[in-house]
């Protein structure tokens, strides 16, 4: 698998102090888990970067969505529902994570009988499209919001 490492680019920030370094927090645990993908120890990091992007995801989440509200952000809405179905996906991720580790779990409609390779797999491409997509997009937009119209 080629392998994606993301680093901090001025395009990212978002004129918060708070927001910035949990962002940063977020870019340098996902590359540790990045780098063990070929090794022995991407099951271990695998559990490590799905616990970590979960209170990542509650804590982030919270800041950002207080900020949005205190500055009347018009797109608050469509904003929060990436953050939930972010939170989904990585709790279901999470799930299937623990079906995988305990043999005796139920096979639900979270089973992935790829086994933890497909855990591993989809985690990447889930970090892979949020950064592209919300980060670089949908944060931006908000950034830009932020710096531009409510603070001028």
């Amino acid at each position: 698998m080629e392998k994606r490492h993301f680093e901090w680019l001025p395009v990212l920030a978002s004129g918060d102090s708070v927001i910035d370094a949990q962002t940063k927090e977020f870019l340098t645990k996902v590359n540790d888990f990045i780098d063990t993908l070929d090794s022995d120890y991407r099951f271990e990091s695998l559990d490590k970067v799905l616990a970590f992007l979960l209170d990542y995801s509650r804590k982030h989440f919270s800041v950002q969505e207080e900020m949005m509200k205190r500055i009347n952000y018009p797109a608050l809405n469509e904003h929060t529902t990436e953050h939930k179905i972010f939170l989904r996906r990585i709790s279901k991720l999470y799930k299937q994570l623990l079906i995988q580790k305990n043999p005796h779990a139920p096979k639900d409609e979270d089973y992935d009988d790829r086994g933890l390779d497909g855990v591993i797999s989809d985690t990447y491409d889930t970090i892979i499209s949020w950064h592209d997509n919300h980060m670089s997009g949908t944060d931006k937009r908000l950034a830009d919001f932020y710096m531009y119209e409510y603070k001028n």
